[in-house]
């Protein structure tokens, strides 16, 4: 039995094509190879675990009526920012330029394989390609009042991020004001003074300074003065720096 099978349009097509469609959009995962093996298997990862499921099926064409989860216009500002036609970057990428084009305006999605070596000419991986291609479907959501060992807090939630504006009288304290998974904690104190204490730590917080630490860590928070402050919590996948 032959390993290949033809599509309607003759293309001869791996019997082990793997792909990953949602919305009747698709990304196909195909001939593995050395270099970007591991890559490919942490997005199949991810669709997984966004709920994407696996079938034979040939790559799509995204319909003007087709919901857009990611937004590949962002490869041609990546590609202007790098001051690149999109000749070199095929030359670059072994992409060719069609493939590239449609891309670009949204008018396909591109085999794994294909958004592997398009991300490796802007130094990143497949995966932080895609990332950077998800569209920016904006959330709202309300804010929830609440008072926590004489702190009042004001919060917004949501799936990666937590922000917290509390205020507190001179002499108030409140230890893990919230349960926390694993997480990054920001503190920022924007009146008053903050005594925040940390396992074999102890930091005094004046308006304007800012602190952050890992929020799984035991920690509490003391008002030396009438204070308010800003509090950020963010999933690990976010690093410390600028």
């Amino acid at each position: 039995m032959s390993p290949f099978t033809r599509r309607a349009d003759g293309a001869r097509v791996p019997d082990h094509k793997v792909t990953a469609e949602s919305a009747g959009r698709t990304i196909s995962m195909n001939n593995f190879r050395e270099g970007y093996e591991i890559d490919c298997l942490v997005l199949q990862k991810e669709f997984f675990d966004q709920g994407w499921r696996t079938m034979a099926s040939p790559e799509t064409t995204i319909s003007a009526e087709t919901p857009l989860l990611y937004d590949f216009r962002v490869l041609r500002r990546l590609r202007k920012r790098a001051g690149l036609t999109i000749e070199e970057v095929s030359a670059r990428s072994g992409v060719s330029t069609a493939v590239i084009s449609r891309l670009e305006r949204n008018q396909s999605v591109g085999e794994l394989e294909t958004l592997y070596r398009l991300a490796r000419v802007f130094s990143m991986s497949a995966t932080d390609l895609l990332s950077l291609a998800e569209s920016p479907l904006a959330q709202q959501t309300t804010e929830r009042r609440y008072t926590h060992d004489n702190f009042s807090f004001r919060r917004v939630r949501f799936a990666n991020t937590s922000c917290f504006r509390a205020e507190a009288r001179a002499g108030a304290r409140v230890s893990n004001p919230e349960i926390h998974r694993e997480e990054h904690e920001l503190c920022w104190v924007l009146r008053g003074c903050i005594r925040l204490v940390l396992p074999g730590q102890s930091t005094l917080l004046r308006a304007g300074d800012c602190l952050q630490f890992d929020a799984i860590l035991e920690h509490s928070y003391e008002a030396l003065e009438d204070s308010e402050l800003i509090l950020v919590h963010t999933k690990k996948d976010k690093r410390y720096g600028s």
